[in-house]
């Protein structure tokens, strides 16, 4: 699926007409999200692509295509990235509206539970569990 298409299915879901979500529709948002979850952190810490790559441990290009939503990473990779952006990933992956958040080291509200569960660390807050890479 590509951007086009999947911001025509995201606009006919928001008008309100009864839009079955394909997987590629899902794995586009997915992809989407993290793409601006990423450029964002990476840009706010005063990072060039090539910078951030080389903290992570991997290729410009793949930073590249990473951001431009082309690629979704392994879990692995997703842990290198947030410690490269001095980061706990927080994701959302709700159909509708997924999300990726790049937080800063330390920047957990206090009324939360956190269980830890090897390298992951489960947040739960309103019967809702939310996966965080250390």
């Amino acid at each position: 699926m590509n951007h086009s298409q999947w911001k025509t299915t995201r606009t006919r879901r928001a008008l309100g007409e009864r839009v079955t979500p394909t997987p590629e529709y899902v794995e586009a948002g997915y992809a989407l999200a993290l793409a601006e979850a990423l450029y964002d952190r990476r840009t706010k810490l005063g990072l060039t692509q090539a910078q951030l790559a080389e903290r992570a441990g991997l290729s410009q290009p793949k930073v590249s295509a990473i951001e431009g939503g082309g690629h979704v990473p392994t879990l692995p990779l997703l842990q290198r990235l947030a410690t490269a952006l001095v980061s706990h990933l927080v994701i959302d992956l709700d159909e509708d509206n997924p999300a990726f958040d790049f937080r800063p080291l330390g920047e957990f509200r206090s009324d939360l539970e956190i269980e830890t569960h090897g390298a992951v660390q489960v947040i739960v807050a309103d019967e809702a569990d939310h996966r965080v890479a250390n």
